[in-house]
């Protein structure tokens, strides 16, 4: 989908926030709420999102959706599937 996705690995939280913002409008447009990690990848560690892994966190803070592990298992499709139900219904 994109041939440009190879970035360097940002050293300050300011890069990191940037990067995810960049990425984010580039795939949803410029309105989408985003929780970016600290640079430690406590989170990330946490939730075993290495090398990628896709998340939904609902409107009650849980894990509303999981993706496999990437790249095979980042499935952008599954994503806007989830949140075009959801959004739907009102559990989002």
């Amino acid at each position: 989908m994109y041939s440009d996705v190879d970035w360097k690995q940002p050293k300050k939280m300011q890069e990191r926030v940037a990067l995810a913002t960049k990425f984010a409008a580039r795939l949803h447009g410029e309105n989408v709420p985003l929780y970016v990690d600290e640079l430690s990848n406590a989170v990330g560690d946490y939730f075993a999102a290495w090398p990628e892994r896709l998340y939904i966190i609902d409107g009650d803070g849980k894990i509303g959706y999981k993706g496999e592990l990437g790249p095979d298992g980042y499935k952008p499709e599954e994503v806007k599937q989830w949140l075009v139900e959801n959004v739907q219904t009102g559990k989002l």
